[in-house]
Parts: structure tokens; sequence; C-alpha cells
């Protein structure tokens, strides 16, 4: 079964509406550069009015680790999301489940990902941006995705992700764990739930073919 995650989670209410959909994790962000950023009492109300069942991620960039555990400890969130230059050394030193991101191009060699696996529930596969981290809307190389899956077997999927492609996605990068922001989205931190839906849909589609032609 796909694993699902919406990130990028900005209202309470849309917060609460998605948890309770066919979703595993819900990512709120707090780095100030992004166009989803929240700020920690913004995402405590998002976290505390998520279904029990989600998982809550919250995402940092480039903080120290011991301001990463206060923002765990105050939020609720039960994983965190790296998305800066975290070093596996700084890595080793977070007391909570963490996923840690790698903009990914045709240039990016395992040996890149390696020293992250063992410290890690996940390594996100996102697309590399000068100014953004994550969120951009551009995909990645979907074969090279595959090629990195034959060594890792905790990659997530994200980058460009929308109801229209991911079955395609799915397909191409062999990946069973995905992350989808910008493609389910009205405008940067708002939600669209027909999107969503239909994304859910579709994932529902190819897993059924999957089964069929297994």
């Amino acid at each position: 079964m796909i694993n699902i995650k919406i990130c990028g989670i900005t209202q309470v209410d849309q917060a609460a509406q998605i948890s309770r959909l066919r979703i595993n994790s819900i990512g709120c962000i707090i780095a100030a550069d992004s166009p989803r950023s929240v700020t920690l009492d913004r995402a405590k109300e998002i976290f505390d009015a998520c279904s029990s069942s989600v998982t809550k991620v919250l995402v940092c960039v480039n903080e120290t680790s011991e301001d990463v555990h206060q923002y765990m400890k105050y939020t609720g969130a039960q994983v965190v999301q790296l998305h800066g230059e975290e070093t596996p050394e700084y890595c080793s030193e977070i007391q909570f489940p963490l996923i840690k991101a790698i903009p990914i191009s045709n240039d990016v060699d395992i040996k890149q990902i390696e020293p992250y696996i063992p410290i890690s529930i996940g390594i996100l596969c996102d697309a590399s941006d000068p100014k953004l981290r994550g969120g951009t809307g551009k995909t990645i190389p979907w074969e090279k995705v595959a090629e990195l899956s034959l060594h890792c077997k905790s990659l997530i999927l994200s980058g460009g992700i929308s109801p229209d492609n991911i079955q395609d996605a799915l397909r191409q990068s062999h990946c069973e764990n995905i992350d989808v922001n910008s493609g389910v989205e009205k405008e940067p931190g708002i939600k669209d739930l027909e999107k969503i839906n239909k994304l859910i849909r579709n994932i529902k589609e190819y897993e059924l073919k999957n089964k069929e032609s297994s």
C-alpha cells in the first residue's frame, strides 16, 4: 500500500479534514523562507486538530538540535523532516524519528545518501532549487529514484507530484511512499480537497492495477 504524506499544511480546518482521508501523515513547515511557513503555535493547533490516525511531521531547515527538540515537544510532532544541509553527524543527535530530504538529480550517487539511511526512517527525494526547500512544483528524474531504490527501501518520492502524474511517478520510481505539496493546492498553503481526493483515487487505481497484474 502506498503511504501518503500531505505537506505544507497551514490551515487548521483543512488539517482536520485532510487527516480523516486515506492518508498516513501531515506535515507543517516552520522554515521562515517557505511560502507555507507557519508559527510553532499554528503548527501545534494544526497537529491538535488532526485525527490520531495520522503521523504529524514537522519540517525544519538548519536549526540547532536543541531547538528541534524544543519545537517537537511543543508542537506535539512525532517525526521531524530535515530539509537543509544537516550532516549525518547532526542527524545522529536528533532524538526523534527523522526524515532527511535530499535534492535529487541525475548526478546523485547512492554514496551521498548511504550515511543517512541507518539514522533515518526515510529519505525524501525532492527537487533541487537555489531558493526554495520543497514545494517548487518541479519533478525529479523518477528513473534515478528507481535506481536509488535498489539500495534504499525507505525512499519517499516528492517533487512536483500531482493527481495527474501520480501513476506515472509511482510506476517509474518504484516508490511506495510519497510526499505531496504544491500539486494539491489552490495557492501556496491552501490545499484543494478535490485534488487530494483525486490523488487518493488515482493511487487506489494504480494499486488495483498492480494487484491484478501480479
